[in-house]
């Protein structure tokens, strides 16, 4: 049901704007215009003609990257960072590595909004508080774009580990629906591992412009390889294709015979692929091109921007449903090239932002639209107008991650941790839904269609569980009133009648697993966490990489499972357990590392550097003469 439209008289171009609701109304232009079928062509062409002609960076410059997080940052002017090529920004000979705590924080607070969003809080992101519309799931596929470039891992071994927060994720969501109605398991066991999946794909496609864009890096004045050629006729082979058969209007929904499959995932995360198919595979595989392209051609800080503005010019442009959500090809391919060839002015942006931040959040307020309601990203709003400010946001927003400028520190080391804990809680989210309405069902009363309504916790009028998905099959007609499909009456779902729910222990296995061999290598590949100027006194750092495990992995499938909020209580309730086990693991491994035992040398040593400082701090005392 649609939000009441604005009365004209109170639509201005600033705050009140035509829009009420994203998804309802006729927007101002769509792919099947003319204007549309002749704008993407020229857009991608007059990107891909801008590639070409900018200026390049010819002079060798070594800048190692590895398979970690803890990136070789040149202490001094100039830092190849930057990508300005200016003399103040030439390394100096002894690099220091910096984490990237960005990265992780990012990662940490989108899985954190998700798990709210899917686990009954999506009045949230509905009302777009805090702007979480236009950075959540951005966020999400450029931290995952830099970390497949941090990976020093095969591409087999990157994927199989994929493949096992998958089926982890998979995993409990199935037993979260069987427990309830066995009839809706196929349809609802992706859910938000349909992200992963994404990923798997994404990384096999652009493992080839991974390896191109690391050897442009440390090539920037050599030929292009026939195999890059090679690469880049391919994607733009497949391009021009696509491109084709957008422009020339065909059906491809007749001829591919999938106008009834179209109309059964209309609502899913493959509605662009199916019902946009020419224009959305046009424009992936234009953006693989794009990238190509540039790496033949030479490496250019600008290759970043010009991306972006490709991306963001086309969303403006040419709106439709799902275009940018829930698949963001072209912001992995941001992300990897943003991480490889650093922004052009990156330094300079940080700089100006980390002083006026404040003027940039008030920008940021003003360009926001107040009175729209809905999910904008998943369905674009009416005018170009509007659309222009609500993707100008985001394009700053994602700004900020492309120059570092949100990067910070982690004193009390509580990233890793956290990390662990919600990738596991991405996972977990369904159960945990579907046992709190076993366990503490919800007032509900029937509405004329004969469908279950949960008016207490805040879902929609006509959503059995209340959780926004539609999903409205949650009786599971055994007749034992547990609630769990199996019939033995327990509510613990094993089918045995004791309630003892022996797969308990498969989930804390996989948990364990987890924190041992994905929450260090899933999203970031952390093979190497060796920084020079990291402690971990507290123990929080193997503390977050348990906690992004436990989100990621579990926190749907608990919120099926239990009701409206006890789910997310459940998932937020983890934390201090996260960090607990962190302490534990992080006290037992200095314990068993050998102590240094005092001797004449270190005694020396320490009279020495008492010394030093006590001179020091009297030099600095002496007044100026």
């Amino acid at each position: 049901m649609c939000k009441d439209e604005i009365p004209l008289q109170y639509v201005n171009w600033l705050y009140s704007t035509p829009t009420a609701q994203c998804g309802c109304g006729e927007r101002d232009n769509d792919p099947r215009t003319p204007f549309s079928r002749a704008f993407m062509p020229m857009l991608f062409v007059s990107a891909a003609a801008l590639l070409l002609a900018v200026k390049k960076e010819r002079a060798e410059r070594h800048q190692p990257k590895n398979g970690s997080s803890d990136v070789t940052h040149h202490v001094g002017p100039d830092d190849p960072g930057s990508g300005s090529g200016s003399a103040e920004d030439t390394p100096k000979a002894n690099p220091k590595r910096v984490r990237l705590y960005h990265l992780d924080f990012a990662r940490i607070a989108c899985v954190a909004c998700v798990v709210s969003e899917h686990s009954g809080g999506s009045e949230f992101s509905a009302h777009n508080w805090v702007w979480v519309q236009q950075w959540v799931v951005p966020f999400l596929y450029l931290v995952s774009g830099i970390s497949f470039m941090l990976s020093r891992s095969s591409i087999w071994t990157y994927e199989l580990r994929l493949f096992a927060v998958l089926l982890v994720g998979c995993g409990a969501n199935a037993v979260a629906y069987f427990a309830l109605n066995a009839s809706s398991l196929t349809l609802y066991v992706p859910y938000q591992m349909g992200y992963v999946m994404v990923l798997m794909i994404l990384c096999l496609w652009t493992f080839p412009l991974k390896k191109a864009l690391i050897w442009r890096a440390e090539n920037p004045s050599a030929p292009a390889t026939i195999q890059l050629r090679l690469l880049t006729a391919f994607w733009g082979i497949l391009s021009l294709g696509f491109f084709v058969l957008y422009v020339g209007g065909w059906d491809h929904l007749e001829l591919l015979h999938l106008t009834s499959f179209a109309e059964a995932n209309r609502q899913s995360a493959l509605a662009a692929p199916v019902l946009e198919m020419p224009l959305f595979f046009a424009r992936t595989f234009g953006f693989f091109f794009l990238a190509c392209l540039t790496c033949c051609s030479g490496k250019t800080g600008l290759a970043t921007w010009i991306l972006m503005a490709v991306s963001y010019t086309a969303h403006v442009f040419v709106p439709y449903d799902s275009g940018s959500h829930p698949i963001g090809a072209d912001l992995f391919v941001i992300g990897m090239v943003s991480f490889q060839w650093p922004a052009k002015f990156k330094k300079r942006i940080a700089d100006v932002v980390r002083q006026y931040w404040m003027v940039m959040m008030a920008i940021v307020l003003l360009t926001s639209n107040p009175m729209v309601y809905g999910r904008c990203d998943l369905m674009p709003l009416n005018t170009t107008w509007e659309r222009l400010r609500y993707r100008a946001i985001e394009f700053a927003l994602v700004s900020l991650m492309v120059t570092d400028t949100l990067n910070s520190r982690d004193s009390h080391g509580v990233t890793p941790w956290l990390n662990m804990w919600s990738l596991t809680t991405m996972n977990m989210k369904m159960m945990k839904m579907e046992m709190t309405n076993m366990i503490v069902p919800t007032s509900t009363t029937d509405d004329d269609d004969g469908n279950v309504c949960h008016h207490a916790d805040g879902g929609d009028a006509d959503d059995a569980d209340g959780d926004d998905d539609d999903d409205d099959d949650d009786d599971d007609g055994d007749g034992d009133g547990d609630g769990d499909g199996d019939g033995d009456g327990d509510g613990d779902g094993d089918g045995d009648g004791d309630g003892d729910g022996v797969w308990w222990w498969r989930w804390w296995w996989w948990w364990w697993w987890c924190d041992g061999n994905l929450g260090n290598g899933i999203m970031n590949d952390d093979e190497d966490d060796d920084c020079d100027d990291d402690t971990d006194d507290n123990g929080v750092i193997s503390m977050y990489g348990g906690m992004f495990a436990w989100a990621y992995c579990f926190h749907v499938a608990l919120a099926r499972m239990l009701p409206l909020p006890y789910g997310a209580a459940v998932t937020y309730g983890a934390v201090p357990i996260f960090y607990l086990f962190s302490r534990l693991r992080h006290r037992r491994g200095r314990l068993e590392q050998p102590q240094e035992l005092p001797t004449e040398d270190t005694a020396q040593r320490d009279v020495n550097v008492q010394m030093a400082v006590t001179t020091l701090a009297s030099d600095s005392e002496q007044p100026d003469v």
